[in-house]
């Protein structure tokens, strides 16, 4: 009895913010290299088509659904596996109370003396500039989401100076969507943004500081774990020589919470190829389309640390039981095409020795 509706779906998260339900999933694409398809079995995986396939589905609280697709292949796996290691790493360090000291200690040290007049004038300007981002951050309340009907300033001695940051991005999007509701977002937004300057810039008292539970202060640098390529299927284009084309980026943010960041993008572009049979997407030319299965849209989806650690492990299990399971006929094919290979090439020898010609082909004098 067939219970599951998407049954090889790989990794699926998600999230939801605001009512809208984001969703990622990966889906493997893998086959196998055979010798009869000019591949190397040794390497397991044919060399044009295995990959995984990414998609953000974002659902609306109104309805509807919109999608964006992209593939990873599966060569480049390592390679994010070992840009991630890294990262964590550094963020580890980065979070560190020993690192925090240290920079501390180096801040003060490079700090030249100031006059106590000069100090008691910085004081005054912090004193003043806490002030109006406080009134600032005070004065709205949020109108939705999670931290509906709390001020800015409330949510963040709540602790909830990421969902603060979060509520930015979708603001500022449901402005671009609905313009009629602009100047409201916009007066959230610097409300929301005072409350944060607060926070990055240690405006705060230690007796306020107590009661975040989250720093709120950027991330200290950015690693790419996968670089954004446009790439699309120039096999199919419409009528007017578009093809569908996508773009996948993959971002480590340090210090953050949430620190992976999967992007994806979807647009129609020309695809031009080079000389060497490459393809080329100009992206400058793609069209503005804002509806259809290929829109110009872009999404993006958060992970936390121990979720993407875990879905990695999840991907690396999978690929390694399409490993075994392929393990014993590709090695039988290679050990077949590599006899038959060398069995061609004895026949080969043997006509052209026939034939009264040397190795390389050409024939030999006779004397």
């Amino acid at each position: 009895m067939a219970l599951s509706k998407n049954p090889k779906d790989l990794v699926k998260e998600f999230k939801t913010v605001n009512g809208t339900v984001t969703t990622l999933i990966v889906k493997p694409e893998f086959f196998p290299a055979w010798a009869g398809d000019d591949d190397q079995p040794y390497r397991v995986y044919d060399k044009s088509f295995s990959r995984l396939v990414v998609t953000i589905i974002r659902k609306p609280a109104g309805g509807g659904k919109l999608v964006v697709n992209a593939n990873i292949p599966v060569w480049d796996l390592a390679g994010i596996y070992k840009a991630a290691e890294n990262a964590s790493m550094m963020g580890a360090v980065i979070s560190s109370s020993t690192f925090k000291w240290a920079m501390d200690t180096l801040k003060k040290a490079s700090e030249p003396e100031t006059p106590a007049s000069v100090n008691d004038g910085q004081n005054s300007r912090r004193e003043e500039n806490k002030k109006k981002a406080i009134q600032r951050a005070s004065e709205i309340k949020i109108a939705n989401g999670k931290l509906k009907g709390k001020t800015p300033y409330q949510a963040l001695l709540d602790g909830e100076a990421d969902t603060l940051a979060n509520q930015i991005g979708w603001l500022e999007e449901s402005s671009r969507k609905n313009p009629k509701y602009k100047k409201t977002n916009d007066a959230q937004v610097n409300a929301i943004k005072a409350a944060l300057y607060l926070a990055n810039n240690n405006l705060l008292s230690e007796e306020e500081k107590k009661t975040i539970q989250h720093e709120c202060a950027p991330a200290q640098e950015t690693i790419v774990l996968l670089p954004a390529t446009p790439k699309g299927d120039s096999r199919h284009p419409d009528e007017n020589d578009f093809c569908k084309c996508y773009e996948i980026e993959i971002l480590w943010h340090i210090g953050d919470r949430y620190p992976v960041e999967v992007k994806i993008g979807n647009y129609e572009a020309p695809i031009r190829k080079d000389a060497s049979g490459r393809q080329n997407v100009i992206k400058s030319e793609r069209k503005k389309n804002e509806k259809g299965e290929y829109a110009d849209r872009n999404f993006s989806f958060r992970l936390d640390e121990t979720s993407f650690w875990n879905d990695v492990r999840m991907i690396k299990a999978h690929m390694s039981r399409f490993e075994q399971l392929y393990a014993f006929n590709q090695f039988r094919d290679a050990d077949e095409c590599d006899e038959e290979n060398r069995k061609r090439a004895a026949e080969e020898k043997a006509k052209r020795e026939a034939a009264g010609m040397n190795p390389s082909g050409m024939r030999m004098a006779r004397g």
